[in-house]
C-alpha cells in the first residue's frame, strides 16, 4: 500500500540519525503524499479535511458470516464517532465515490482459494455498509 509506505518514510525521515531535518509542513506533506498515492486533486483535499483539519476519529465495528448456501463472505460495517468527527466526514465525503476509489472507502482483504483479494466498501458519512 502506498500510503503506508509513504507514512514508513516519513517515520525513518523523523529519526535523528536520519538528518537533521526533521520537521515537514502540512503543504509538503500533502505534495508528498500526492506524489506518492496517485490521489487527485479532490480525493487530496477531501482527505486533508477529513484526517488533517478535520477533528474526531471515526471507530469502525465490522461483523461477518460466511453463507453456504450462496459461498459467500457476508460482511456489515458500522462506523462511529462524536459531532466533530461526523462534521469532518460529511465536509470530506462530497469527494468520495462509489466505485471503489476516493475518501471514505475502505479495503477489504479477503482471502480466496484462488488467493487473496481486496473488495472496496464505500463508507463515506454513512453510519452502516452491508
Amino acid at each position: 500500500d502506498n500510503f503506508r509506505k509513504f507514512l514508513s518514510r516519513q517515520v525513518q525521515n523523523a529519526e535523528p540519525s536520519a538528518s537533521d531535518s526533521r520537521t515537514l509542513g502540512t503543504r509538503s506533506f500533502l505534495r508528498e503524499l500526492a506524489k506518492i498515492s496517485g490521489l487527485k486533486k479532490g480525493e487530496l483535499e477531501a482527505f486533508a479535511e477529513r484526517w488533517i483539519y478535520g477533528r474526531g476519529c471515526p471507530r469502525l465495528e465490522a461483523a461477518f458470516a460466511y453463507n453456504r448456501k450462496r459461498n459467500g463472505l457476508e460482511l456489515a460495517l458500522r462506523q462511529e464517532g462524536n459531532a466533530s468527527s461526523w462534521t469532518s466526514a460529511r465536509s470530506a465525503g462530497g469527494i468520495g465515490t462509489r466505485d471503489g476509489t476516493g475518501v471514505g472507502v475502505i479495503k477489504v482483504a479477503v482471502a480466496e482459494v484462488d488467493g487473496e483479494f481486496e473488495h472496496p466498501v464505500y463508507l463515506g458519512d454513512e453510519g452502516t455498509a452491508l
